[in-house]
């Protein structure tokens, strides 16, 4: 890891996701924030694009994955998962991880637009609301419940919000 991206890390925000709730109210902040210029990226991805990902994967678990994981990464997930839930879950949504050729279609376009994005995680959060269950295997090959679904979407949401950085307006300045 370089200087530079030990500094985007150490920056990133704290973000506690406990439900789907939070998530559409985090997004709302994301929102209000572009809309007033305040918001600054620290990672690879724009907060349309960061949105969009997030979409994405909702909706594969709802309607299908058009991918899977390589069989190396599909078993180590299997065997974490085997030993340990919350471990697969702290290593599985951590920094630095890249997504193979193979998982080019959650892969954000560089083109999309903040609305555009938000109104489809925010389509795919009303999906879930409405009771839609996610019942599709997860790109690793897991068959996971409707739970370990939100779980995973809650904390897939805090690592990419967390290179979100929403800066505070300016205070304003004393009258004279």
């Amino acid at each position: 890891m370089t200087a530079v991206s030990t500094a985007r890390v150490q920056s990133r925000r704290t973000i506690l996701l406990q439900s789907l709730a939070d998530l559409a109210s985090e997004v709302d902040r994301v929102c209000a924030s572009a809309a007033a210029g305040r918001v600054r990226p620290l990672g690879n991805w724009t907060a349309a694009q960061v949105l969009q990902h997030l979409a994405l994967f909702i909706a594969g678990s709802l309607d299908g994955f058009a991918f899977q994981y390589p069989l190396r990464l599909r078993c180590q997930a299997w065997l974490l998962g085997l030993i340990s839930w919350p471990l697969l879950m702290r290593l599985a949504f951590r920094p630095g991880f890249r997504n193979p050729p193979a998982a080019a279609s959650v892969e954000p376009d560089p083109a999309i637009t903040l609305e555009h994005a938000a109104a489809n995680l925010r389509r795919q959060l009303q999906r879930l609301a409405s009771g839609e269950r996610m019942t599709h295997r997860s790109p690793t090959g897991e068959r996971l419940s409707h739970d370990q679904w939100l779980e995973c979407h809650l904390r897939h949401a805090e690592l990419h919000l967390s290179f979100l950085l929403l800066e505070a307006e300016p205070a304003a300045s004393p009258r004279s």
